[in-house]
């Protein structure tokens, strides 16, 4: 069973979200914007790729690790 394309990018996302309200503590409770700020924490650690393509200009490959550092 391969596991790769668009349709893991929801679990793998949904994980990431997971483990930086976990870690990042003043998250812990605040509700209000929680979401926005979960988005910029993994979209600010977020490694970029190398080589070009369609949306080469904003990608981002999720860096986990990063993200909760």
């Amino acid at each position: 069973m391969d596991l790769w394309g668009t349709y893991m990018a929801t679990p793998v996302a949904a994980g990431a979200a997971a483990l930086v309200l976990s870690a990042v503590s003043s998250l812990t409770g605040n509700t209000t914007g929680q979401g926005l700020a979960v988005r910029q924490i993994i979209l600010g650690s977020g490694d970029v790729p190398s080589g070009g393509g369609a949306g080469a200009g904003f990608a981002r490959r999720l860096n986990a690790s990063a993200a909760v550092r």
